[in-house]
């Protein structure tokens, strides 16, 4: 197997590691998966694992800087959030005063059920997403503790499922 430098590391990269990497960069620039398995003379299914592997581990690098940052003070692209959620925490043509600038201004957000029912006055913004914005806040959170949601908000869940639940009911009908 040929040694190369890896352009961007320094560090020598074998002919494998080389092939991995450029179906990570041409599959993340549209190139599909029987395209890449003619390209490099390997199955459907090869190039798949290939790239699902490179993926997460590149994630796991965009995640690794903020190992050495208090959870409070991590910036907002941490949480992952849908874009109508970042949308309405970080005050985007909107006057009431939310801007979130870290993990932390959400969880004090949040944290309350008035900081819940407080965001329905954002534009845009409904249990659907206070309820993704909680979410997110709970699976960032390691001490166990999950931030319960206001008491309307699981009503309206509770009557969304119902409600869902008795259509499916009647569809079977």
């Amino acid at each position: 197997m040929s040694m190369r430098i890896c352009p961007h590391c320094g560090r020598a990269i074998t002919g494998f590691e080389h092939r991995n990497n450029e179906v990570l960069r041409l599959r993340e620039r549209g190139a599909t998966f029987p395209q890449l398995s003619k390209k490099f003379g390997v199955s459907i299914e090869r190039i798949r694992q290939i790239y699902v592997k490179k993926a997460r581990r590149a994630e796991r690098e965009r995640v690794r800087p903020y190992q050495d940052i208090p959870l409070e003070e991590r910036s907002l692209d941490y949480l992952r959030l849908p874009v109508r959620a970042r949308n309405v925490l970080t005050n985007h043509g909107c006057s009431y005063g939310l801007d979130c600038k870290t993990v932390g201004d959400v969880i004090k957000q949040v944290s309350t059920p008035e900081g819940q029912w407080d965001l329905f006055r954002e534009p845009n913004c409904g249990s659907k997403t206070v309820a993704d914005i909680v979410l997110a806040v709970n699976r960032e959170i390691d001490d166990g503790v999950a931030i319960p949601l206001h008491p309307r908000l699981e009503q309206l869940r509770r009557r969304v499922r119902a409600l869902a639940a008795g259509l499916r009911e009647e569809m079977r009908r």
